[in-house]
Formats: structure tokens, sequence, C-alpha cells
């Protein structure tokens, strides 16, 4: 069986939804991604048109990306990867405090725009895997930072029931 090191950035840093999307991913360091900065700008469109905004990863040479690298069969991560509708696959290299130099693959898009709305649930997401995964306190500070609004479609998509779902139990 071969294994994937995923580096993951955006609302898959919560271990309950990764884990409810590749159920044999396990957590095996965190990582930096240097010369990347997240952006929240990554189109999704739902089915009536409305866009928002998820997370991406920009060049930027004086910053870096915090993240969990997750190792996970890659059949669940040809999954994953249907999943990420929108996104592509690439390999980088990230630095791990626990692992080393660790080349990884993530996901990462090209359809991006800016002014994107950040719905308030998504942005939740991130900011709560990462700090459950201990990210450097500065850099949740950098996630908390962006603005977030409510979705207008309140709890009428699946993907904010099932986040909504998550987020309750994690922070019970």
């Amino acid at each position: 069986m071969n294994a994937i090191k995923y580096f993951s950035y955006g609302s898959n840093l919560l271990k309950e939804r990764i884990q409810a999307r590749c159920p044999s991913a396990r957590k095996i360091g965190t990582g930096k991604a240097v010369g990347l900065k997240i952006c929240f700008g990554k189109i999704s469109t739902r089915k009536n048109g409305m866009q928002c905004g998820k997370a991406n990863l920009v060049v930027a040479e004086a910053s870096s990306v915090w993240g969990v690298i997750y190792e996970m069969p890659e059949s669940e991560f040809s999954a994953l990867s249907e999943m990420e509708k929108g996104y592509s696959v690439f390999e980088m290299s990230v630095n791990s405090p626990e692992l080393g130099v660790v080349v990884c693959a993530f996901h990462n898009s090209d359809r991006t725009a800016g002014g994107l709305p950040i719905y308030d649930w998504y942005l939740q997401l991130v900011v709560v895997g990462a700090k459950q995964n201990n990210l450097p306190s500065a850099y949740i500070e950098e996630l908390e930072d962006f603005q977030s609004v409510p979705d207008p479609g309140g709890d009428n998509y699946r993907d904010a029931r099932e986040a909504r779902h998550l987020l309750e139990e994690v922070c019970q």
C-alpha cells in the first residue's frame, strides 16, 4: 500500500473533518511552507450561482503557511482529491519541526478571485483546526484577522450543515 504525505492548511486542518473524509489519515507532524501565504480566494460556486472564498496558497516571499502533515493511503487521498472540487494536486517541500524537510502533496487552485466572502463556518473550521493542532499563536492570530460573513444560505447547504455539526462536536 502506497502512503501519501499530505499538507493541509485549510478546513482539513480539523482532525474530525479529515478523518470523516479519509478515515485512515493520521497526523505525523506539523509543518511550515516557506514563501507562500494563505488567502481565501479560491472560487467556490454553489448551484444557485453564489460564490465564496476557500483557502488557497499564493506566492509571497516573506511569508509562510503553517499546516498539518497527514499520512494516508493513496486510495483515500484520491477520494479526497475528488471531494476537493476546483483544486489540483501539487507537491512541495515542507519544513517540519518533528520530521525535518518532507515532500508533501497539497491541494491548490488557479481559479481564484479577490474580494470573495469567506463564510463564518468555513473560517471557523480553519481556525479551530489550527488551534487543535497547536500551530504557532502568531499564525492563528493571522487566520483570525480574516473577516468572515454569515452564510446567506444558512444551513440549507450540506457543507454548512456538516461544518457546523463538526464544530459543535469539537467545541463542546
